[in-house]
Order: C-alpha cells, then sequence, then structure tokens
C-alpha cells in the first residue's frame, strides 16, 4: 500500500492563490506582504504547529484534504492578522513598543 504525505509547497501556493482571491482576485492588484506571509506559513507548517502534515495518508486525496485545510489557516491567519495591525489600538500599542 503506498503512502501520501501533504505537500507543503502545493500548500504554500494554495495560500497565496486564497489570498489573492480574497483580496481582489487579480495579482497585479493585490499587495501581499511576502514577509508576512513567509512568516506566517513557516509558522504553520511546523510539525508542533501541523502535525498532521507530516503523517502520511492512504490516498492524495485524503493529503490534499490536509493541504486545503492548512493552506485555509495560513490565509486566514495572515487576513486575521492585517485586519489588526490597521486597528487603532493595535496601532498605539506598537507605538509604545
Amino acid at each position: 500500500m503506498n503512502t501520501v504525505y501533504p505537500v507543503r509547497l502545493f500548500i504554500r501556493n494554495k495560500a497565496r492563490d486564497k489570498l489573492l482571491e480574497a483580496l481582489g482576485g487579480n495579482p497585479s492588484e493585490v499587495s501581499l506582504d511576502g514577509s508576512l506571509l513567509w512568516d506566517v506559513t513557516n509558522t504553520l507548517l511546523q510539525p508542533t504547529t501541523s502535525p498532521n502534515l507530516y503523517r502520511p495518508y492512504p490516498s492524495r486525496d485524503l493529503a490534499a484534504q490536509v493541504e486545503e485545510q492548512t493552506a485555509d489557516e495560513i490565509a486566514s491567519a495572515y487576513i486575521r492578522i492585517k485586519q489588526q495591525a490597521t486597528n487603532p489600538l493595535v496601532q498605539r500599542l506598537n507605538q509604545l513598543l
């Protein structure tokens, strides 16, 4: 029986595509914070954060479901962080740092 692992590169690309779609759809009109996306992605792809990425699945379909779910989590976290960054309270607290 062959086993399949989720592919992190697929997850990164899916998350980026989901963000582009959520933020306007046209890559030439949407500006993603590459550094933030990299940090969020790296954090959520760690074995301690996403252990499901590091276990084998009996089919490509099951591994793809995990990829899709993880890409959704990355996109949601990125959007949440960007929204919080525009919050006046968060901006004032950042100024105090």
